[in-house]
């Protein structure tokens, strides 16, 4: 499963932006999406945190105590 942006490469990316790079010059450099950097900007200019969100699922299925059990 991918992992998202950590927050120090998102703000660095949206300094690219700020200084005249284009979104999808930005995208096609990183392999990442103009409409991600277009979000995170959004976000950057409402005050909202760029750190990456966790990923939907459900709980554990395998308790703690089970974990342990099943390595040994």
């Amino acid at each position: 499963m991918a992992r998202g942006y950590s927050r120090d490469l998102r703000e660095r990316l949206l300094q690219a932006l700020a200084s005249g790079l284009s979104a999808v010059e930005i995208a096609r450099t990183t392999g990442g999406s103009p409409s991600s950097l277009r979000r995170w900007k959004q976000k950057q200019a409402a005050g909202v945190a760029l750190d990456p969100g966790t990923s939907p699922g459900g709980p554990r299925k395998i308790t703690t105590d089970d974990e342990h059990a099943l390595r040994a």
